[in-house]
C-alpha cells in the first residue's frame, strides 16, 4: 500500500492554482481510499463513497483506473455516470494524468528486479482511452445497463451513481461484468430522491453486509457546521481540501442552506432539520390494507410538502377509544 501511493505520487501530475506542474501527491483522506484498491490490497472490498462536491476524488479514481488499465495487459475498465458530459468529465482527467505522466524507475528488493515504468497510450479515438498494451478505459454515458453487459472487467467505477435512475439495472449488469471476480467502485455526492427506496442508500445502510466498505469525504466534518449561520462567522476548521474556497462555500449556503448541507457535507436533504430521523421513518413504512374510516374512528393526516428534490410525508392517525 505504501509503495503504491509512492507510485502513484511519482508518476502523475497536475496544475497548481498558477497552472504550473506539479507533483499529483493524495491527502491523506485520499490516501485512505487509494489504500483498499485492488491494485495494493490482497483484501480488497467492493467500495462506496459519499463525497462532498469539490474534495478531489474525481482525479484521484482517474488515477487509479489508468494505473490499472497500465497494470493489467489487455483489460477494459468501464466507467458509468449518468451523462455523456460526467462521464467524459473523467475520460479527460486520465488522459491529462496520461499525457502528463513521468517515467520512473522503481526498484524491488525483495524481488530484486527494476521496475521501468512509462504509461502510453493511443491516441483516444471515439473517446476510448486506449493503451499500448491493450488496455482501455470505456465511459458509458448515462450509465445504460445494456453498454456494459457485454463487457468483462476486473474494475468497474460507478460514478455519481446515486444521481443515476437506473440504479438498479446498472449495478445487476456491472456486477456480472466482474463474473471472474473483481472490484466495483461506487462514488457519489449525496442525493435524497427516494432514500427509502433508494439502491445507493441501500447499499450504504447495509454496506458490511454487501460486502462493501463505506468512506465519507464532507467538507467539514458532520456535526460542527450550522447550516442557518453564516460560514464566516463559525469558528470552523479547515475544509478537507486546501483548494476548497470557504467564501464560495458560504455563497452555496446562502443561497440554499439545505442542498449546501447535502453537496458539501453529505447530509441527506432536509435530515439536519427534520423532526423525525429517516431510521424512524423508516421503521414505519410497513404497507397494509387500507379501509375507509368509520365516522366513530376518524383519521387526521399531516402532510409534510418536500421542497426540492426531497421526498413529501404523509401521515395518517386513526382515533380509536380516544387514542392514536
Amino acid at each position: 500500500q505504501k509503495r503504491f501511493i509512492t507510485l502513484f505520487a511519482s508518476v502523475f501530475q497536475i496544475k497548481d492554482a498558477h497552472g504550473r506542474l506539479k507533483s499529483f501527491e493524495p491527502l491523506l483522506f485520499q490516501q485512505e481510499f487509494l489504500k483498499d484498491s485492488l491494485l495494493c490490497n490482497k483484501n480488497y472490498l467492493h467500495r462506496i463513497c459519499n463525497k462532498g462536491r469539490g474534495v478531489g476524488m474525481t482525479a484521484v479514481i482517474a488515477g487509479e483506473i489508468v494505473l490499472a488499465a497500465q497494470s493489467m495487459k489487455g483489460v477494459k475498465i468501464p466507467v458509468t455516470s449518468i451523462s455523456a458530459r460526467t462521464s467524459n468529465v473523467l475520460l479527460e482527467w486520465c488522459i491529462f494524468l496520461c499525457d502528463h505522466s513521468l517515467p520512473i524507475n522503481l526498484y524491488e528488493t525483495e524481488k530484486k528486479i527494476d521496475f521501468n515504468f512509462k504509461i502510453e497510450r493511443d491516441i483516444s479515438i471515439n473517446s476510448v482511452c486506449k493503451f499500448k498494451n491493450g488496455s482501455s478505459i470505456i465511459p458509458i454515458s448515462g450509465g445504460s445497463p445494456d453498454s456494459i453487459r457485454s463487457i468483462r472487467a476486473p474494475i468497474l467505477i460507478l460514478d455519481e451513481f446515486a444521481y443515476n435512475p437506473e440504479q438498479k439495472s446498472i449495478l445487476g449488469a456491472g456486477e456480472r461484468t466482474l463474473s471472474e471476480g473483481g472490484q466495483i467502485t461506487i462514488i457519489s455526492t449525496p442525493r435524497t430522491s427516494d432514500i427509502l427506496g433508494d439502491e445507493y442508500w441501500r447499499i450504504w445502510m447495509h454496506a458490511d453486509a454487501m460486502g462493501y466498505k463505506k468512506y465519507e469525504f464532507p467538507i467539514f466534518p458532520k456535526g460542527l457546521v450550522n447550516i442557518n449561520k453564516s460560514l464566516l462567522e463559525q469558528n470552523l476548521p479547515a475544509p478537507i481540501a486546501p483548494w476548497i474556497d470557504v467564501p464560495q462555500l458560504e455563497s452555496d449556503r446562502s443561497r440554499d442552506a439545505l442542498m449546501f448541507a447535502r453537496e458539501n457535507l453529505c447530509e441527506v436533504l432536509d435530515e439536519s432539520v427534520a423532526f423525525l430521523s429517516w431510521d424512524l421513518i423508516k421503521k414505519c413504512c410497513i404497507l397494509k390494507e387500507f379501509h375507509k374510516p368509520s365516522p366513530d374512528h376518524p383519521i387526521y393526516v399531516g402532510i409534510d410538502v418536500g421542497r426540492m428534490q426531497d421526498l413529501t410525508a404523509v401521515e395518517g392517525f386513526q382515533a380509536v377509544d380516544g387514542k392514536f
